[in-house]
């Protein structure tokens, strides 16, 4: 049942970062334009959880802490991946940004004594491999990445696999409250501190590109991803509260990055090398040993 959960949020983590990536097609690069994306879409994540709470929130100190703490994550987050889009392929910044989400829970859950097991140490070798070659160019000089680009690959390496030992942080701590107070105190943080942000911004053309984007087709894509990203997040920290880091996060990472890969070829057109290719099917053989 909770494997099915964590497959589920792999499909709409990769709606999530391509939905992304349209929107950063049709916006330029301006604090405004990160700040909008933010605010309007953790808005609508408040009201939405808000709503299926009942109308009502019940907090705690430890809560209130790692909505902060998370809510800070998210930001810096969202930043580095508003960046990225427009700098590189969404297929090999993933594989950084699901990387990340993976290896560093993982060391977190062997630390604290999560069980290994054969499969998943030859998992663990598998994706190793697998994301080197995803990442790599076919030959030398093929292809040459912006130094930029590769520090922000790194950035959401770090950034990312905080976000995951967070949530699992939180869904196995003695005093959490569960998803719905966490991801309503979350977003409310989130859209407050966006929005002073967008009105601290100095105004550089963002509500120009939006509206000569259109406006209605803007909000549909925020809306949508909004549905999926707080979709995804609510399955991963319900799956975290019955599956160890040593197996979720794993099959988050496998999952998301055969998905976003196909993604990237059939909405981004974005070509893949053999040894990238070679990757992907390795990244799926890693996630169903880790799913043993």
């Amino acid at each position: 049942m909770y494997y099915i959960l964590a497959i589920l949020a792999d499909v709409g983590i990769t709606g999530t970062f391509s939905i992304g990536k349209l929107y950063r097609d049709r916006m330029p690069w301006t604090v405004r334009s990160v700040a909008g994306k933010l605010a309007f879409t953790s808005f609508l994540s408040f009201w939405l959880f808000f709503t299926l709470n009942g109308f009502t929130l019940v907090l705690n100190g430890f809560t209130l802490l790692m909505a902060v703490v998370m809510a800070a994550i998210g930001i810096l987050s969202e930043a580095v991946c508003f960046t990225a889009y427009g700098k590189g392929q969404i297929s090999l910044f993933t594989v950084f940004q699901m990387q990340g989400g993976m290896l560093l829970p993982f060391l977190y859950g062997v630390l604290r004594g999560d069980r290994l097991t054969a499969p998943r140490i030859a998992g663990i070798l598998f994706m190793t491999i697998a994301l080197t070659l995803t990442a790599a160019p076919e030959r030398k000089g093929s292809s040459k990445l912006s130094r930029g680009f590769i520090t922000l690959c790194c950035a959401i390496f770090l950034i990312n696999g905080s976000v995951s030992i967070g949530s699992y942080i939180y869904s196995n701590h003695p005093h959490t409250l569960g998803p719905n107070s966490f991801l309503i105190c979350r977003a409310a943080i989130l859209c407050t501190v966006s929005t002073i942000g967008w009105c601290m911004a100095k105004f550089r053309g963002g509500i120009a590109a939006l509206k000569s984007n259109g406006l209605l087709p803007c909000a549909g894509l925020l809306f949508c991803s909004t549905a999926l990203d707080n979709g995804s997040y609510f399955l991963q920290l319900v799956s975290a509260a019955h599956l160890s880091s040593t197996v979720l996060y794993p099959v988050v990472t496998g999952g998301t990055i055969v998905l976003t890969a196909i993604a990237g070829r059939m909405f981004f057109q974005e070509k893949q090398s053999k040894r990238a290719l070679l990757g992907t099917a390795l990244s799926f053989l890693a996630t169903l040993l880790f799913a043993f």
